[in-house]
Parts: C-alpha cells; sequence; structure tokens
C-alpha cells in the first residue's frame, strides 16, 4: 500500500510502513533535542502533527498534554494529571487498554531509551463520540521519569509536514540499523561519541575490553560503518547534546 505525502509543492511517494518508520524517527530525535533542553515542551508540541503527550512509567497516566490535545480533549493538562489513569479508561477503548499495556510494559522491561515503539489505538475525544482509529509512537524518557509519546489520527498518516519529511526521511535507512542494535551496543555508541576509549569503556561498564572490541565490530557491522567518523555521524543523529 502507497500512501502518498504533501511535501511543498511536490508530492513523495512512501510506503505505509516508512511513513510510520517516519514519525518513530520524529519522535526520538525531538525527545532527545527536549530532554537536553534545545526545545522546550510547547515548540517540539507545535512541530509535530498530532499529540504530543508523556505518560507516568507507574501507571500510564497523563501528565502533560500539548495544547493541540487539550483543544480535542477539551482539557487542561492539570485536569487530565489530576484525574490520572482514570482518565484514559474514559477515552481509550477495551482492546487498546490489552494492547497497549503489555508493550509499554515490556518497553520499561528492556529499558532503553532509544527504543522507540509503535501500536494502534481506538480513542474518542469525548465520551458521546465514536471511538476512531489513532497510531501511537512511545519511548521511555529517565529524565522526566515518563514515556514520551506522539499520537497522530490515521487519516494523518497519509499527510506529512515539509519539515518532517525534509529533515528525517534521508535519516530513515540509519534509524532502521539504529534500531538493530541491541541495548549494550547503544550505550557503547554513545560512549563512543563521548569520546571514550575501548579502555576506558571496558572500566565504566566493568566488562571485558574483548567483549568491547567485539561490540564495537558489531557496531560497524550493523550501521554499515567503515570507520569511525561514520559511526560519529550517525551517533550525531541520535545523540544531540
Amino acid at each position: 500500500m502507497v500512501r502518498i505525502l504533501y511535501i511543498s509543492e511536490y508530492f513523495v511517494d512512501m510506503t505505509e510502513q516508512e511513513t510510520i518508520e517516519l514519525h518513530k524517527a520524529n519522535l526520538l530525535f525531538r525527545g532527545k533535542l527536549l530532554e537536553s533542553e534545545q526545545l522546550s515542551f510547547d515548540t517540539i508540541s507545535n512541530c509535530l502533527p498530532g499529540w504530543l503527550h508523556l505518560n507516568r512509567l507507574t501507571d500510564f497516566g497523563l501528565v502533560y498534554i500539548s495544547s493541540s490535545m487539550e483543544n480535542s480533549l477539551q482539557k487542561t493538562s492539570e485536569e487530565v494529571k489530576k484525574e490520572g489513569p482514570a482518565f484514559l479508561d474514559t477515552i481509550t477503548h477495551t482492546e487498546t487498554k490489552l494492547r497497549a499495556v503489555p508493550l509499554l510494559t515490556k518497553l520499561l522491561v528492556y529499558d532503553d531509551e532509544s527504543e522507540v515503539i509503535s501500536f494502534p489505538q481506538m480513542i474518542r475525544t469525548t465520551i458521546d463520540q465514536n471511538y476512531m482509529p489513532y497510531y501511537t509512537a512511545a519511548r521511555i524518557s529517565k529524565k522526566f521519569s515518563c514515556t514520551i509519546c506522539q499520537t497522530i489520527p490515521f487519516t494523518a498518516l497519509e499527510i506529512n509536514n515539509n519539515d518532517l519529511a525534509h529533515e528525517y526521511r534521508p535519516h530513515l535507512n540509519k534509524f532502521r540499523q539504529f534500531q538493530s542494535l541491541t541495548k549494550r551496543e547503544k550505550e557503547i555508541l554513545k560512549l563512543i561519541y563521548l569520546g571514550e576509549t575501548s579502555k576506558s569503556m571496558s572500566e565504566i561498564l566493568n566488562i571485558s575490553y574483548h567483549t568491547i572490541r567485539t561490540h564495537r565490530k558489531n557496531i560497524h557491522k550493523k550501521l554499515d560503518a567503515k570507520r569511525l567518523n561514520d559511526l560519529m555521524r550517525v551517533a550525531g543523529i541520535f545523540y544531540p547534546f
């Protein structure tokens, strides 16, 4: 199935999977900028399609919702935060909860801030409306003790804004490769980006120098990086400091 995305004054063909991956990549990139305080919540909310929201790690209750989500739900961030997980019960379909909670729980157990998951949801903005299909991308943020989530109506997946496609489509292949790294490999890639040597990484992670070297070889292979500079360029995409 091919989706047509409107980009400026011309069209770009993208598959449905590419579109979903684009939004997952966007959430990861924007979230890193948010955590490094290079962008504010309001700025990110304004440049993301759909809704941006933060959910508690303990019970997944909402603690922050973007202005676009406030308008759709006709509630403020403070109101939904006060209502806690009970509010989610009023807007999400039972089948959605059965699907989403195990996925989010698995994400917490895996405990990798660079891992992004996505799943469909059936949501209604008010209790007197019908449920409509949405798609949510989510990742952990230890800095905020929340999951950072972006929820988009299925219909909006067909139309993408200029900045998203221009900025992130070239990185889709690297995003796929990055997501194939194990949690440990991502830790090592980040340390490489911070200038640590294999010897210092061995001490930091309390694993042998030989194991570090093996991980580095696997990282090079998975990211199709032949030189250290290639690794640094990829790491710079995913670890903006």
